[in-house]
């Protein structure tokens, strides 16, 4: 694993887990799955905008910034995809 991994994997278990951050994820799993079959490991294909949209919200962030919320939700989403 990477540090950044590292970061998000801890951040997400600090948010209550994948469970709970789960329903923040804009995008169905089959969504992320089609996705990463296309060698888009990183997600960047799925918009922005609709990422951006869901870390706007007044959650209880463990980040600030949005950037960083941005990839903890794709990390979560693609650990999902992924199990």
């Amino acid at each position: 694993m990477s540090e950044h991994t590292d970061k998000y994997d801890a951040l997400i278990e600090k948010m209550g887990g994948l469970n709970r951050v789960e329903s923040l994820i804009p995008f169905g799993t089959a969504q992320v799955k089609a996705a990463l079959e296309k060698g888009d490991e990183h997600l960047n294909t799925l918009p922005l905008a609709r990422w951006d949209l869901v870390c706007k919200n007044q959650y209880s962030w463990p980040v600030n910034t949005l950037a960083e919320r941005v990839c903890l939700l794709k990390r979560a989403a693609y650990l999902i995809a992924t199990m």
